[in-house]
């Protein structure tokens, strides 16, 4: 029997400002894309990755930030034409 194959799904992340960008999930959205039957599939905020992530996934989940904290402009623009083209391809 031929393995069962996980829907993929985008997450995007927060990152910070040091000179060594670190990009950042909390575990639980991963966990509750696995535990739905997904695969999770964190997206930095990489303009050059959009198509060929979009290629791959079945949906996108846009995560917020930690509590208190804004949204750059930067993960906010990101976020907007990443959003754009998955609603372009019917993506939910």
């Amino acid at each position: 029997m031929p393995p069962t194959r996980r829907p993929i799904v985008l997450l995007t992340v927060d990152s910070d400002d040091a000179a060594e960008r670190e990009f950042r999930l909390r575990a639980n959205y991963a966990e509750a894309i696995a535990e739905a039957g997904g695969a999770a599939l964190m997206l930095p905020q990489v303009e050059a990755a959009i198509g060929a992530a979009l290629e791959v996934a079945h949906g996108l989940v846009l995560t917020g930030t930690a509590p208190g904290i804004q949204v750059d402009a930067g993960r906010r623009d990101f976020e907007r034409r990443l959003l754009a083209r998955a609603l372009g391809r019917d993506m939910p």
